[in-house]
């Protein structure tokens, strides 16, 4: 990234900011009042950061500007390409990392005990509708027999 772009000069005056402010102490050092207190400050300098960017792009574009039609362009293809490269290698990066590959491993890994688990499911599922509906016959016929007990007794 060159000097001159609106991305450097915002991160230059964030690392002079860094500079002059106190540090807090790391983050095993804060509670949770302090995290939240933390987090408060970060979107102020989150928010402090762009505002610094915008103000810069006029300038920056002033600047490429003067260089003309083609020059405005060719700075937009550069930043472009830059941000393309800059993609390619976090998507690289966390692609080739072990954890990812691990995350990947693992995530196949449950698929597959999943879908095991639900054809078993489904299967046993199958085989107790089955063993009702036989319990259900055997009841009736079982409640039928007995009556056919019972009107045989009545008979006699």
């Amino acid at each position: 990234m060159t000097s001159d772009t609106p991305q450097h000069q915002a991160e230059t005056t964030n690392r002079q900011a860094m500079a002059t402010s106190p540090q807090t102490g790391g983050r095993a050092g804060r509670t949770a009042s302090r995290v939240l207190a933390d987090g408060a400050y970060a979107s102020v300098g989150a928010t402090d950061r762009l505002v610094c960017f915008v103000r810069s792009l006029p300038d920056y574009a002033v600047r490429i500007s003067a260089r003309g039609p083609q020059g405005f362009r060719g700075a937009v293809e550069q930043q472009f390409d830059s941000l393309v490269i800059r993609g390619r290698e976090v998507v690289d990066a966390i692609s080739s990392s072990p954890t990812t590959q691990r995350a990947v491993e693992q995530s196949k890994t449950a698929r597959e005990q999943f879908l095991t688990a639900a054809g078993q499911l489904r299967r046993t599922r199958g085989d107790a509708n089955r063993a009702a509906g036989e319990t259900v016959e055997a009841v009736e016929d079982a409640a039928v027999e007995i009556g056919s007990q019972r009107d045989q007794e009545g008979k006699t």
